[in-house]
């Protein structure tokens, strides 16, 4: 066998048994044999992609279509990749580019729509979708696309409907269950949504979901007396703040309860007197701490038996370390108005999670007599903290090291304003009053058609009622905002929440240590296109 026959086997058989690095050897020393070859390159490009190596795999692609320009997979696969870099419109210019050489590839509409979606152009997604199943009536990635795109403009009932066409063709298709399964929990249907949402584990995401095969069991939600359990986090920081309100009914059932979270999260969660061992998460490998049993922190919620009715609501089940607590107070106590914090931007590139920063400067000028804090941990490009000064904004967000300290800023402030972030859940866990700035089609934890929230009882939701129009949505927080700092000689902040169940109304005058004192003495019960 010549050594060009044994390199192509090789690099086949690395290829079936997934052996990247390998294959990616194996085509490197073929690209120097075939310098003008384009399959070459072109197989090399598609190895770098399976290593999520990005830039790399454009290089190859590129190199494919410098030798034949005409072939549609190269432009297909180019398309792809710099769809993965977050390249949208270079990426919209490859696909058409494939679907011009080639006009009922399939694979080019589907992934050409899910670029226009991702730009915001859902009525162009929703023609794309289409198109592909007008040439291909049982694609089932376009029909749970076209359900995404619908439940994105906020009709759950037409996504519903696709997303049920596409299961009765493969009722094990993971991304149509997972999508089911928010819309079910966006209505409040936890009976069902619950089990379906543990098909997040199966999508073609899940190493992003935890990214490990655990040893052992997983629990079952039964007595674990003696044995120890390792609920994992999983997705964002958020997700942790909001779920680990179920720690202490799980302690409650067992033995030694081990948690692990990313590391901005460690030093705040260490506090919670529910949990024995906190430990950081690490994405390049399994844990070294010995366990006997272990759950996912998301499906405590289902093994739970939650409902609207029964979810965890007692605040705060979080607080700032007591250690932490001192480095903050000198901050916010050395003037007696009432504090503010704020957090207007959570991604940049996605609209429905970044708010204009002229609107949030406008809130803050609207009344006198409060001062205003950027919790942003990390400022938009543009924006400095000289910038948020000269608007009235003192920027707190370069001191915030982790969480701990983050939960410790707010809780010198009287109010919390933010879109949807891990800032807001971490304001709402400590109970502290929240208003949360949400888009037209917000996250399934939000529900629908209401300005509360019964995972966090302090807080109140304002809602896009245009699909990313913000502005229409600030005059009536500059409303709220009046209303609730009702005169400025008092500086009197009247906020109704409901504690333990229990409605409190609370007067915050020019001393915001009323608010701190009560919340300590509070009852505490420790998108997916495929």
């Amino acid at each position: 066998m010549s050594e060009n026959s044994r390199l192509v086997k090789d690099a086949e058989r690395f290829v079936a048994e997934g052996q990247w690095q390998a294959a990616a050897r194996a085509y490197e020393q073929l690209t120097a044999i075939h310098a003008f070859e384009p399959e070459v390159y072109y197989l090399h490009g598609r190895v770098l992609m399976e290593m999520a190596q990005w830039q790399a795999a454009l290089r190859k692609f590129d190199h494919a279509l410098a030798i034949s320009a005409t072939e549609p997979r190269y432009h297909l696969s180019r398309g792809d990749t710099l769809q993965a870099m977050g390249a949208l419109r270079e990426a919209s210019n490859a696909y058409r580019n494939a679907l011009t050489l080639a006009p009922d590839d399939c694979v080019a509409m589907v992934n050409l729509g899910n670029v226009t979606h991702k730009q915001g152009d859902l009525l162009s997604a929703l023609d794309w979708f289409g198109r592909t199943l007008r040439r291909d009536p049982l694609n089932i990635k376009a029909m749970n696309n076209l359900g995404k795109t619908f439940q994105d403009m906020g009709d759950l009932k037409r996504a519903r409907i696709w997303y049920d066409k596409a299961l009765a063709i493969d009722p094990h298709y993971a991304e149509a269950r997972f999508n089911r399964a928010a819309a079910m929990l966006t209505v409040g249907d936890y009976m069902n949504g619950w089990p379906e949402y543990e098909w997040r584990f199966r999508r073609k995401s899940a190493l992003r979901v935890y990214p490990h095969h655990l040893r052992g069991p997983r629990w079952d939600a039964k007595p674990f007396h003696g044995k120890r359990l390792l609920v994992h986090c999983e997705q964002g920081l958020g997700d942790v703040i909001q779920f680990c309100r179920y720690l202490p009914a799980v302690k409650k059932l067992g033995g030694t309860l081990i948690l692990e979270v990313q590391k901005p999260l460690v030093s705040l969660l260490k506090a919670m007197p529910s949990v024995d061992r906190v430990i950081t998460f690490d994405n390049r490998r399994s844990t070294t701490h010995e366990y006997d049993i272990h759950i996912p922190l998301m499906s405590l919620p289902l093994l739970l038996g939650t409902t609207i009715e029964n979810i965890p609501s007692h605040i705060p089940y979080l607080n700032p370390s007591t250690a932490m607590r001192p480095k903050w107070r000198p901050r916010s106590t050395e003037h007696h108005a009432p504090s503010v914090g704020i957090v207007w931007s959570g991604n940049a590139t996605d609209p429905r999670r970044s708010c204009p920063l002229e609107l949030v400067i406008k809130l803050c000028s609207s009344i006198d007599g409060i001062r205003f804090f950027s919790l942003q941990k990390e400022l938009p490009e543009g924006v400095t903290a000289d910038k948020l000064r000269e608007a009235g904004i003192i920027h707190w967000g370069d001191r915030l090291s982790d969480f701990d300290a983050t939960a410790s800023a707010i809780f010198q402030l009287d109010l919390m304003i933010s879109i949807d972030t891990a800032t807001a859940h971490l304001a709402g866990a400590m109970g502290k009053p929240l208003w949360l700035l949400l888009p037209y089609a917000s996250d399934w934890r939000w529900l629908q058609n209401r300005d509360d929230s019964p995972w966090y009882p302090t807080a109140r939701l304002f809602r896009q009622s245009v699909k990313n129009d913000w502005a229409a949505m600030f005059p009536g927080v500059i409303r709220a905002l009046r209303q609730a700092f009702l005169t400025s000689s008092t500086r009197r902040l009247a906020v109704g929440y409901t504690s333990g169940h229990k409605e409190v109304n609370l007067a915050l005058w020019q001393s915001r240590h009323v608010f701190n004192t009560l919340i300590d003495k509070t009852d505490s019960a420790d998108q997916g296109l495929a």
